[in-house]
């Protein structure tokens, strides 16, 4: 029997062979031109599927994104990999079918069956490519048999899909499990890079070193894509500053431990980034696992080795060992004398806050039914910011307590200065790369309030009334 494909479904089908042999009867000379012209246009769609569609897609047998960055360096000559079948690319649909799949069923107006559950085959013959497809086989059994019980009580649906990219001779394949309902939804992931040049695939060392990351930079840059990632962007202000901190803390450390037991999952993208499933921990309530990208642009160096003697004071003479106080080294002076604290001026020593320009949140220091917001922004080369204190989390403007516009910050020896026009509320902010201080000298608006130091995180608020006006 000859493979046809069904270019809906992607799985193979098989026709009857003995057809192609059916001679037809002898009658209407214009029913046999029909037929002719018929059987001509089958095979011209023929060619068109199996030749012009592989070449117009890149041989990418369905609609998931390839990228081929091939460079001199890896060239399609060099691949030693060595297909199944040679008329299919590297990655298809698998021809996986599950066994009594349950009929499907609505949630909402979203429609839901076995079909929303594909998996991929990796198309390569290898104990390696095995491997993977055994476990790719075995992630489509247990996404179905969840839908066969998920379709039972029909509150909760279950999909499965997948992506693959190419750089460089390297084919990075993910697939994603959601599983939703009537709450958030939980994503489960497996990924796998297969080296074409090399036969193999590559572990977390090989393809983080791929996407321009070293053993001294990837922890201390994941570490920094975790902690300003878009998760705590979206979710960040429903935290309170401590669970806050507690959930950065264990999602850092269920890296860490995925790591060292290889269970992460990790790809190259379309555009070389390396991305991992991300584990965000929420204190008292779960975690949820969302893809996370490592940009090579965040590359996090890690701190240069102390000199001990960069802070001394250079002596005049050994004997007295009397310090000269105009010979002091300094590590944050220039040789023209601009102070330059990291991350808050320029090279010419202007007040710089782009790597903190937004809008920030946190509880007030004396009370947890409280929040304070400020924003940081620039306007006609002049930075300044804007307060304000909600006595809830509701998003109308009845609970804003007090709110300050175009505060101009300045710098004053590496500490930011800002004051109200009437000079009854003024202060300091101190910048770090985990956490922004602010010190009220005064009270605002003339009150009795004692001064105090707020600490706000470095990351962005998503519900803000200082975001519309």
């Amino acid at each position: 029997m000859s493979a046809n494909y069904d270019n809906n479904t992607l799985h193979m089908n098989y026709g009857d062979e003995n057809q192609k042999n059916q001679k037809p009867k002898k009658g209407n000379k214009a029913i046999i031109v029909v037929v002719l012209v018929l059987v001509l246009v089958a095979l011209i769609a023929a060619a068109v599927v199996f030749f012009v569609l592989p070449k117009l897609n890149n041989g990418n047998p369905n609609n998931n994104e390839i990228v081929d960055t091939n460079t001199n360096e890896t060239g399609s000559n060099n691949i030693t990999a060595k297909k199944l079948n040679n008329d299919l690319f590297y990655v298809y649909d698998s021809p996986y079918l599950p066994q009594n799949p349950a009929e499907g069923y609505f949630i909402g107006n979203d429609y839901y069956d076995v079909n929303k559950i594909v998996v991929p085959y990796i198309n390569i013959e290898s104990t390696a490519a095995t491997d993977a497809n055994n476990k790719i086989h075995a992630f489509y059994d247990e996404a179905v048999t969840k839908y066969n019980e998920n379709a039972s009580t029909k509150n909760t649906f279950i999909k499965v899909d997948y992506k693959y990219y190419m750089n460089k001779n390297v084919i990075s394949i993910v697939v994603e499990k959601t599983e939703g309902g009537n709450s958030v939804s939980q994503n489960t992931y497996l990924a796998f890079n297969y080296d074409l040049v090399n036969n193999k695939i590559l572990d977390y060392g090989e393809v983080y070193k791929l996407a321009g990351f070293n053993d001294n930079t990837i922890d201390l840059t994941t570490k920094y894509e975790i902690e300003n990632s878009s998760f705590y962007k979206v979710y960040g202000s429903l935290f309170n500053e401590e669970s806050l901190a507690v959930s950065k803390d264990e999602t850092n450390k269920d890296y860490a431990n995925r790591k060292n037991a290889n269970e992460l999952n990790y790809f190259i993208d379309s555009k070389g980034n390396l991305v991992i499933d991300s584990n965000y921990v929420i204190p008292n309530n779960g975690a949820l696992r969302r893809l996370l990208t490592i940009n090579k642009s965040n590359e996090q160096q890690p701190p240069a080795p102390e000199n001990p003697n960069a802070n001394n004071v250079e002596t005049n003479s050994i004997e007295n060992n009397v310090a000269d106080a105009n010979n002091v080294v300094e590590n944050n002076v220039e040789q023209n004398g601009v102070t330059e604290p990291t991350g808050i001026v320029d090279g010419n020593g202007n007040l710089n806050l782009s790597s903190y320009e937004g809008i920030f949140a946190c509880y007030f220091a004396r009370t947890t039914t409280i929040k304070t917001e400020i924003k940081i922004y620039k306007e006609e080369d002049k930075w300044y910011m804007d307060f304000a204190n909600r006595n809830s989390y509701s998003g109308d403007f009845s609970s804003r307590v007090t709110t300050l516009r175009k505060v101009e910050l300045a710098n004053n020896n590496g500490t930011v200065t800002f004051a109200s026009p009437d000079t009854t509320f003024v202060g300091t902010i101190t910048f770090s790369e985990t956490e922004i201080n602010i010190k009220v000298d005064q009270a605002a608006l003339n009150t009795n309030i004692t001064p105090s130091t707020i600490t706000l995180n470095v990351k962005a608020n998503s519900e803000t009334l200082l975001a519309t006006e």
